[in-house]
């Protein structure tokens, strides 16, 4: 072959390589840098360790970056796959997030004073589940006119986990110049935590809880990253909420489970064991079934016996069974607490709801399992 034309031809090879992965002259400077945050109310905190607390098991933080056709997303728009990947915490060498298969830079249309491209990424934790359903679409994807979403399928109680996303749309390099190109990602709670209080409705009287459920609760739903559920759906299903309380509560003090504190959630004397912060639900968020035989219901089964010991409601081995409906809406990123007072009688349990933002004013460090 002819020199120049085969010269010519490797130069046509590499410049249409260089077009379609936009490679860049200094790649050490300009390497996609990964930070994970967690949201606050007031502030966010920089994970500097491998796992993100309570934030239940799963591997990995699944991420998605696209190249969109021009510099800020304002609507819609032309967008390819950047990459997608799975990010972990080098906490042995860097104490940096790292892509599984990268590292990944920054295209040369995103730089400079007059980027005519942009990167969004959507990411979310944890990467799979076991006995549930989690499905990442962009199918359609535009920009923020039509964002990439998860398809949600509430797992076991034994295999529950605490989802949380994360979107950063219409990055460029120089917006990233002062932190190095980094694509620092705040991530929010998806779910509905669900947690119980209980007392007795008479002071003398000892109440032994044996199980707390909640029934006709819709498992499935659809989130779009950056925004909300669609309607849950979904055969309606049963979650027993997984307390473990040796003792017994009186009609003198509220027993809270689920509190997170890593003590028992009383200052109820009587109660040895109880439960702490891993034995919440977490839900899909949804409107709450008011079907006819089909209402979300609060089933609890409990027995109660006097100061001697003598039955007065259920047996250990027979306990009462009390039902009580709910109604409302849960939102994502919420906590519920519902706080039961068990009667001794033949009345019915009644109760009052607590709503609370799932993160507390302050921070603390997120680690990711």
């Amino acid at each position: 072959m002819n020199k120049s034309l085969l010269f010519a031809t490797l130069l046509a090879i590499i410049a249409t390589g260089c077009s379609k992965t936009e490679v860049l002259d200094n790649k050490q400077q300009n390497a996609i840098d990964f930070a994970m945050f967690t949201h606050k109310q007031t502030k966010a905190t920089e994970t500097k360790n491998k796992t993100l607390e309570d934030l239940g098991t799963g591997a990995d933080i699944f991420i998605k970056c696209y190249l969109l056709d021009n510099s800020v997303v304002t609507s819609a728009v032309s967008a390819s796959a950047f990459f997608s990947d799975v990010l972990d915490y080098n906490d042995t060498e860097t104490e940096k997030w790292y892509a599984a298969n990268g590292p990944y830079y920054w295209p040369s249309t995103t730089i400079g004073d007059a980027p005519t491209k942009s990167l969004s990424f959507y990411a979310y934790h944890p990467s799979t589940i076991t006995n549930g359903r989690l499905t990442y679409s962009d199918a359609g994807f535009t920009g923020n006119a039509n964002r990439p979403t998860l398809t949600w399928s509430t797992p076991s109680v034994a295999d529950q986990v605490d989802l949380v996303a994360s979107v950063l749309e219409g990055q460029v390099y120089s917006t990233n110049i002062a932190d190095n190109g980094r694509a620092s990602m705040t991530f929010e709670h998806l779910l509905s935590q669900i947690n119980f209080s209980c007392k007795g409705d008479i002071e003398t009287m000892k109440y032994y809880v044996t199980e707390i459920s909640l029934l006709n609760i819709y498992p499935s739903a659809t989130y779009t990253f950056g925004g909300t559920w669609a309607a849950a759906s979904g055969t309606l299903a049963n979650y027993v909420y997984p307390i473990s309380l040796a003792g017994y509560i009186d009609g003198t003090t509220i027993l809270s489970y689920g509190d997170g504190s890593g003590t028992a959630g009383s200052t109820n004397t009587n109660v040895t064991t109880a439960t702490t912060g891993s034995e919440a639900l977490m839900l899909t968020p949804q409107t709450l079934s008011t079907a006819t035989g089909s209402e979300a219901k609060i089933q609890v089964k409990y027995y109660v016996v006097d100061k001697n010991d003598n039955a007065i409601l259920g047996t250990s081995d027979a306990p009462a069974n009390k039902t009580v409906n709910i109604t409302g809406t849960w939102e994502k990123n919420k906590k519920y607490r519902y706080v039961l007072k068990l009667s001794a009688g033949t009345y019915p349990i009644t109760f009052s709801v607590n709503v609370s933002d799932w993160d507390t004013e302050t921070s603390a460090e997120v680690t990711v399992n």
